[in-house]
């Protein structure tokens, strides 16, 4: 069975379209019916214009789920060529929709592309009718005493949502037993388990990396650190100098990355006038926390970076997995960056068109610079420039002339001057 990803939009807002008071779930054993409020609109579609908010008409329904992530919305979706759209009714844009099933812990959510209910219009109000016993179990098997109801439309900058409460008819659902109540709760705590890692990783700063590769060039002068992160969902937070320990970092080829020079020593200082004192300088480091690792790369070639005996991980009963106690990582060192070339390389487009801008960065010995991003502004668009790393679109540029784009990467830079036509004039 095939899925599809969505981003999850519908946020809560006090956009409410209608008053709440006629939506209605009404459950019994082989059948879900819920009813949303009237829908007051007159017109019903969109144009190029409605990019805040939802991009689709989604009517949407989520419970206290035995699996913990279901819902099942109705979905109006357009396509990307499908800027401009109009219905003649709400009947004829329900029809054009599906009842999907969507599920999901994070603002992405996975949804099945098959149809799991009806759709149609009462009164002036969309009903989403679900047939399907296993679905209604699932979806209301816990008796939850309330559903929330949500809805959005392009344009919309919030959409609308509400708590109603759940009728249950015959024949009744039956109430939650100990053993699925247990399940239940078992599934949550394991789903909290696996939402939840960390990470380990050996940090080289400045350059620029690959999953288990760091990339620099000859003369940078390195900061070598060991961070951790937690993660769950879609953020992490962490920092750089953890976990502590008697740990070293081992560097594998030290002709390729040697140790920084000392700093010479400081210059004598004049003598103090009469009844001045100089204090001497002094160097705090914050309580705990090591300083980092310097190291210079010297010349082309590839070390390892090895780091062995981190502190064991605390709580490993709330994360996936405990992280490794050692580390390696690989550095690339390349010669310094010569050159930057933005592509595709056009000599006119038009307004509204997404030419993708990307730039590669070579090196003083015409080798591609793996993975290095150069950053791309546009000086001459309407609004503040904006620097957008490696692969840009063109939809700041504003028509009617000619605009530069520019790529620049470590102080070196490419510039492309493209003629803007304007669509309107056309």
């Amino acid at each position: 069975m095939r899925s599809l990803l969505v981003i999850c939009l519908l946020a809560r807002g006090a956009a409410a379209q209608t008053s709440s008071s006629d939506a209605r779930v009404v459950v019994s054993r082989r059948e879900a019916r819920v009813t949303f409020p009237r829908d007051s609109a007159r017109r019903w579609g969109w144009s190029s214009s409605d990019t805040a908010g939802a991009w689709t008409y989604i009517w949407a329904v989520h419970t206290t789920a035995i699996d913990g992530a279901s819902f099942v919305q109705l979905v109006v979706g357009r396509a990307d060529a499908d800027t401009v759209r109009r219905f003649r009714s709400l009947r004829a844009l329900v029809a054009a929709g599906t009842v999907i099933r969507c599920g999901g812990e994070s603002w992405v959510q996975v949804c099945e592309e098959r149809s799991v209910g009806k759709a149609a219009v009462r009164d002036g109000a969309v009903q989403i009718t679900l047939r399907d016993s296993a679905l209604v179990a699932q979806l209301f098997g816990l008796r939850p005493a309330r559903a929330e109801l949500s809805f959005g439309r392009p344009g919309m900058t919030t959409s609308w949502s509400d708590s109603v409460s759940v009728e249950y008819v015959e024949p009744r659902i039956p109430s939650p037993s100990d053993s699925l109540l247990a399940l239940v709760a078992e599934r949550k705590r394991l789903a909290r388990k696996n939402g939840q890692w960390v990470t380990r990783s050996i940090s080289v700063r400045p350059g620029w990396a690959g999953s288990d590769t760091s990339w620099v060039t000859i003369g940078d002068t390195l900061e070598i650190r060991v961070s951790e992160a937690l993660c769950g969902g879609d953020t992490c937070a962490g920092n750089w100098w953890s976990p502590k320990g008697d740990s070293a970092i081992v560097v594998g080829d030290t002709t390729v990355l040697g140790a920084v020079p000392e700093p010479p020593p400081p210059r004598a200082t004049r003598r103090a006038s009469p009844g001045v004192r100089i204090l001497p300088e002094e160097t705090i480091i914050a309580s705990g926390v090591p300083g980092p690792i310097r190291r210079i790369a010297r010349r082309p070639g590839v070390s390892t970076l090895h780091v062995g005996g981190l502190e064991p991980y605390a709580d490993t009963a709330h994360v996936r997995a405990a992280p490794p106690n050692a580390l390696t990582r690989l550095v690339v060192v390349r010669p310094p960056v010569a050159r930057v070339v933005i592509h595709p390389r056009p000599d006119t487009i038009r307004a509204g068109a997404e030419p993708r801008f990307t730039a590669d960065v070579f090196d003083a010995e015409g080798g591609l610079l793996t993975y290095a991003r150069a950053d791309i502004t546009y000086p001459d668009a309407a609004r503040r420039a904006h620097p957008r790393r490696y692969e840009s679109d063109a939809d700041d540029l504003p028509p009617g002339g000619r605009r530069r784009v520019v790529a620049t990467f470590r102080g070196v830079a490419d510039t492309l001057t493209v003629f803007v036509a304007d669509t309107a004039k056309r």
